[in-house]
Parts: C-alpha cells; sequence; structure tokens
C-alpha cells in the first residue's frame, strides 16, 4: 500500500481528508448485441486511482484522472458490503472439509507437550528445539500456538486447559 497522506490544506477538501494513490484496474464493457442483455468485457487496463476519504463527509471517492472519471461512495454502504464478503468468507471457509479433527489436534497437542523447546529472539521467546510432526526446529512456538487456535473448534485456550501449557 502506498502511503496515507493527510489533507492539509482546507481548499483541497475537509479537513479530516485522507488520500492515498494506488493501482487500480478499469474494465471496459462492450454495448450488448441487439436482443442480448448481457455486456462482455471488451478490455482491461491498470492506471493510478487516487482514493479520497473523509469520515466527517461520510464518503469515499475514486479519481482516475487520466480515465476522465471519479467514483463516490458513501462510506457506510461501502462498509455494509465489506461485512457482508467477511461473512461470506467465514461461512464459505466453516464449510470446507476440516483438514484435521479435534480429536486429532487434541492427541497432537498433547504431543507437542513433550518436544523440547529452546529460548529464543523470537516473538513467542520459545522455537522447537527439534522437528516435529510438520514444523522443522527452530519454528516460533507462536506459529505452532496459532495453527491449533485457528483449527481446533474450541481453540487453543480449550487445548490449553487439557495439558496446562
Amino acid at each position: 500500500m502506498n502511503t496515507i497522506e493527510r489533507n492539509t490544506d482546507p481548499f483541497k477538501g475537509p479537513p479530516d481528508g485522507v488520500s492515498a494513490v494506488v493501482k487500480c484496474a478499469i474494465t471496459v464493457f462492450d454495448n450488448p448485441a441487439e436482443g442480448n442483455a448481457e455486456k462482455t468485457i471488451s478490455g482491461q487496463t491498470d492506471m493510478d486511482c487516487k482514493i479520497l476519504c473523509s469520515f466527517d463527509e461520510g464518503v469515499i471517492s475514486f479519481s482516475m484522472q487520466d480515465a476522465g472519471l471519479m467514483l463516490t461512495v458513501r462510506m457506510d454502504e461501502l462498509m455494509a458490503i465489506m461485512k457482508a464478503a467477511a461473512d461470506a468468507a467465514k461461512e464459505f471457509e466453516a464449510s470446507l472439509p476440516q483438514e484435521y479433527t479435534d480429536a486429532e489436534l487434541e492427541a497432537r497437542w498433547k504431543e507437542l507437550q513433550n518436544i523440547p523447546l529452546d529460548e529464543a529472539d523470537c516473538p513467542s521467546g520459545l522455537i522447537l528445539a527439534a522437528p516435529w510432526w510438520k514444523y522443522q526446529e527452530g519454528t516460533d512456538y507462536d506459529d505452532i500456538v496459532a495453527f491449533f487456535d485457528t483449527l481446533h473448534s474450541k481453540g487453543v485456550e480449550y487445548l490449553r486447559g487439557l495439558s496446562g501449557r
């Protein structure tokens, strides 16, 4: 992501305005043939797009000056569709077959309690002292915990209750 800049000139936008120049894709559609309601994509091009946002105004604008276009969307509407997309992604992910059952993860968690750990300069301060299961020696303990927390239906706090570690 490019640098986000705050508006410092009241003549160029609202005082709470922010902006960033990003790459965007411009899609061009063909006009549908007679009797056909579906439009088809005739081409795409990348160009710079300036995103402008004002919380006070409640809008986000996408300016593509090279194409002579500017699109403005209300923030509440954009946030609602983003939340709907996040919810849909979570539902889809939950519908996928689980790679490991809770029972398998619980058995692996119990194994992990007997694997030696070394102190290290890493986020958790601990790394695997030896290879274990799908992890190499030197793997940060936090990465392993995050894996279990993501996949076990009750999370890592439940697993810690089983083992005390």
